[in-house]
């Protein structure tokens, strides 16, 4: 009964206004125990009054109705504030806080911390702030979220790390079977069998290979931007407003240091409980991408711009290297000598020059094809110039027009070595001579 009246006096100090203000009422709360309101309300008070003194991380919470779950919750707080009392933190849930001695030394622990919390602060504000540091891996960070998703609390000190997965196994299966059909997918990474150590080895030394590149890549984006920011303020308007500038890039960039590193939203955990919708990539050009990517400076369109063409099926052909005519060429004869008749001797020795040019392969420059196509337009205006000569005469070699003007051309064409070949006619020239029809041959001579 002095126990409990201490309580009271305690509580009063402390400006509690609750229920177990008068003696009957924090009597029977703790007859009852943990199954209370009333007495759950009181613990509830006084937990969250250290909490906020004390910024700990654990506290309880006041819409917990499950004992145990109100047992765990509250044991991890009086862990966190090293509470001597060992009984209140080890040992089972149900054993914990079963007597009326038990609980009413919990309140008096916690009214005196309480009171000893403000005390202090009150003493030394700045320098006595009780800070408790807390250090955890990333498992028992994503163990203790999975338990919270699934309503279970703390787990308890002593429990073995079978039963503990068990129950978080029936939980998730429980849960997942409460869900609609078509709202969980197949999983992003399938499986159809059990990873060994050596390939989960090898899918951590991946994961760090990917994390250190994209790391890297957002760093090279958040240096790309702060570049570009730097480039607006060397313009003369802008020079002014340079540390408004700064101010305002300053505050955004604090937004984006959460997204420097990939952290717990990239880690092994994550790839294991990703889904297959996650691998679908939407266009840039999508509403769902553009409603965050549009700006008032892409809503300014290009107009239309005169066209420049470049479009090689509207173009002609370019001509062809080797000419026409140049691949209907025959080969001459070897040799003409010994015939011809009367001046007909002497005369075949050009032959051989023309057998060995048509024996060498046909590769020959632009200049030797442009030298022969101005040998083949000299060749056409003999011929023309024969012909008139022939139609103005009497179809004998007679009168000095046809005898000085064949002589000049004749002399002309056989001072410059010109071969021509079967062009019309079958007619032959080589070296300045002349043989061919029998009408020709009439009266004429070899030229000396």
């Amino acid at each position: 009964m002095d126990s409990e009246l201490d309580i009271i006096d305690s509580l009063n100090a402390l400006n509690y206004q609750g229920k177990c203000l008068k003696n009957d009422e924090l009597t029977k709360a703790v007859d009852i125990g943990i199954r209370s309101e009333s007495f759950r309300e009181v613990v509830v008070w006084l937990a969250k009054e250290l909490h906020t003194l004390r910024k700990t991380d654990e506290t309880v919470s006041s819409d917990v109705e499950d004992p145990n779950e109100f047992s765990m919750e509250l044991s991890a707080m009086l862990k966190e504030l090293s509470c001597p009392y060992k009984k209140f933190v080890t040992g089972p849930l149900s054993d914990r806080f079963a007597t009326n001695g038990d609980r009413l030394q919990l309140l008096d622990y916690l009214v005196t911390e309480l009171m000893a919390t403000k005390m202090s602060l009150r003493l030394k504000p700045a320098e006595q702030t009780y800070i408790i540091p807390k250090s955890e891996t990333n498992t028992a960070r994503a163990l203790e979220n999975l338990t919270k998703d699934l309503c279970l609390g703390k787990p308890p000190e002593n429990i073995a790390p079978k039963a503990f997965f068990d129950k978080l196994n029936f939980k998730v299966e429980e849960r997942i079977k409460s869900i609609k059909a078509g709202i969980l997918n197949e999983p992003l990474m399938r499986t159809t069998k059990s990873l060994t150590d050596a390939q989960w080895k090898q899918l951590e030394a991946i994961h760090e290979d990917l994390d250190r590149e994209y790391n890297l890549r957002r760093q090279v984006l958040l240096t790309r931007l702060e570049v570009t920011i730097q480039s607006f303020q060397w313009s003369d308007k802008m020079r002014a407003r340079e540390n408004e500038i700064i101010e305002r890039f300053q505050s955004k960039l604090k937004d984006l240091e959460a997204y420097k590193y990939g952290g717990d939203s990239t880690n092994i955990v994550a790839l294991l409980a990703a889904r297959a919708d996650l691998a679908i990539i939407e266009k840039t050009s999508s509403a769902n991408v553009r409603k965050n990517t549009a700006s008032k400076i892409q809503k300014h369109v290009i107009g239309s711009v005169p066209d420049r063409g470049g479009r090689a099926h509207e173009h002609a052909p370019p001509p062809p290297e080797m000419p026409s005519w140049q691949q209907q060429r025959a080969p001459g004869p070897a040799g003409g000598g010994g015939r011809g008749g009367r001046g007909g001797g002497g005369s075949g020795g050009g032959g051989g020059h023309w057998q060995q040019f048509a024996s060498q392969p046909q590769r020959q420059s632009h200049q030797q094809q442009q030298e022969q196509q101005q040998q083949y337009n000299q060749h056409q205006h003999f011929e023309q110039q024969r012909n008139q000569h022939w139609v103005q005469g009497s179809g004998r070699v007679q009168g000095s027009g046809w005898t000085q003007g064949q002589t000049q051309d004749y002399n002309n064409q056989g001072s410059q070595g010109v071969d021509y070949n079967n062009y019309q006619g079958g007619s032959n020239y080589r070296g300045g001579s002349y043989r061919g029809r029998s009408n020709y041959n009439r009266g004429g001579g070899q030229r000396r």
